[in-house]
């Protein structure tokens, strides 16, 4: 990966001049889909002031105990606003049925678009239904099937469901996924379930331990050799969800943390499964209780579960110390506008598959790849909070955008983010966060500013800055130059 040199003060004003989200404040809709005061679906959360969530957090109180409604006018108001956060599609279903649908900025209902991060939370509905099949367990070593790992103290106890949580003590660069062969050799730097580190190498390892699993299985009589493979037979076919795309990584063997690509519909097919308990045409693809797995938290980060995000009652200090989950959304428990119960699968440029159960919603936003480093129109960037509050009130909360920014650990008041050298925590940003740069993924004690940086030209993911990349990269700085030319 190649890239002509470039000075701190050229990548300070690259990532600088962030603005708060747009506020659109607007009349009260006309009766639409509602939830009562005092159900899951209302900003008001089910615990008191002081008490604990399941994992022992306390809990934020709401800022409004407003009804939330989906109207099409609310619809419209969200759907611009993400259209201006370089927004490429919005798509809405509400008790099955498609209530709103729109693709800007030239994309088409046909294009399947890269979901980056989002891809991740295929492997929980995969290790889920292999778990039914008898292939594996959720709690079993993940070392009884990488034998390799046995007699290493670090790694021999980490279990699959460690591995998926992200809290397995492995740590890796985010944004470059490493070879399933490499993902084996991670750094390891917690002990299991002590903390959550974000990053791609588990997810490879998992990819790893299928295809071990799928070659030991005496009933693997469609010769399945990946868990991409598996997947599509097992479920993705039986819902009738079609891929659009599957990258591979280097060793030929597809990439489990990134890489796939779908329409907006039939990613919103995905959120139909997992909403409707596993069912899908009338088959019960994964058992119903299975699904429930997916959304339990860990002591180590409340709001991620079994390779999804969670909207769920989160310690303040808890939450600032991980880096990745201030970084990848401002979501925050009893936000005005925001279902509590709601769940995502999230990756770069504020990709999004949100299922709300109290609402009987699945939502789907999908953008430029590219939009965290080149903000939309009138520098808008995405916020999800805002995004709800357009999409539930029909109004937007500029308090909450400005708590979003002060909630952005590493910031300083003027919204430059801090530079660290090598082998301090730092900014490195790709899938649906950021991580510390110091965490290695091939056994080094830490990475540069350049690494960074590069890690965040590389929007695809594939490892290589193209000319696109880094084009986009020249008409930034290039803008940026113009504008501070005419405030001279």
């Amino acid at each position: 990966m190649t890239l002509k040199a470039f000075t701190t003060a050229a990548l300070i004003g690259l990532i600088v001049g962030s603005s708060s989200p747009m506020a659109i404040a607007s009349p009260d809709d006309a009766a639409g889909t509602t939830v009562s005061a005092g159900t899951p679906g209302t900003t008001a959360p089910t615990v008191s002031p002081g008490a604990t969530g399941p994992t022992g957090s306390k809990a934020s109180l709401p800022a409004s105990s407003e009804p939330l409604k989906v109207t099409l006018n609310n619809c419209k108001k969200a759907a611009e606003y993400s259209a201006k956060a370089s927004g490429m599609s919005m798509l809405v279903i509400e008790n099955g049925k498609v209530i709103f649908e729109d693709y800007p900025n030239g994309h088409k209902a046909s294009e399947p678009h890269e979901l980056a991060s989002g891809t991740k939370s295929f492997t929980g509905l995969c290790a889920l239904a292999a778990s039914e099949d008898g292939i594996l367990t959720l709690d079993e070593k993940v070392s009884d099937t990488i034998t390799e790992w046995k007699g290493d103290s670090k790694r021999e106890n980490i279990t699959i469901r460690e591995l998926l949580s992200l809290i397995s003590g492995i740590t890796s660069a985010t944004g470059m996924a490493p070879p399933y062969a490499q993902a084996l050799q991670a750094e390891i730097t917690a002990k299991p379930g002590e903390k959550f580190q974000y990053g791609p190498a588990p997810f490879q390892v998992f990819g790893e331990l299928m295809v071990r699993k799928l070659k030991a299985n005496k009933e693997n009589k469609q010769a399945e050799a990946t868990m991409v493979d598996y997947l599509k037979r097992r479920v993705l076919d039986p819902a009738d969800i079609h891929v659009g795309l599957w990258r591979k990584g280097r060793d030929g063997m597809p990439l489990m943390p990134q890489g796939a690509a779908f329409t907006a519909r039939e990613w919103a097919k995905v959120g139909e499964l997992v909403l409707n308990g596993g069912m899908a045409g009338g088959k019960q693809i994964i058992q119903s209780e299975n699904i429930k797995t997916l959304f339990i938290g860990s002591p180590a980060n409340p709001m991620y579960g079994l390779s999804w995000w969670l909207n769920r009652p989160m310690d303040d200090q808890l939450r600032n110390s991980i880096r990745t989950l201030t970084m990848a959304s401002d979501l925050r428990y009893g936000a005005a506008g925001v279902p509590n119960d709601l769940v995502m699968a999230a990756g770069a440029g504020k990709q999004r598959l949100y299922v709300v159960p109290s609402m009987n919603l699945v939502v789907v936003r999908q953008a430029n790849v590219k939009s965290e480093l080149m903000p939309g129109a009138g520098n808008t960037r995405f916020s999800d909070v805002t995004f709800w509050q357009l999409l539930t009130l029909g109004h937007a909360d500029p308090a909450a955008a400005s708590d979003k920014m002060r909630a952005l650990s590493g910031q300083r008041r003027g919204g430059i983010p801090r530079m660290r050298g090598a082998g301090q925590a730092g900014a490195g940003q790709s899938g649906s966060g950021h991580t510390g740069a110091g965490q290695a993924g091939t056994g080094n004690t830490g990475i540069g500013r350049s690494g960074r940086f590069m890690r965040m030209l590389d929007r695809n993911h594939d490892g290589v800055v193209d000319q696109q990349e880094k084009q986009v990269f020249r008409n930034l700085l290039q803008r940026r130059q113009s504008t501070s030319n005419q405030q001279q």
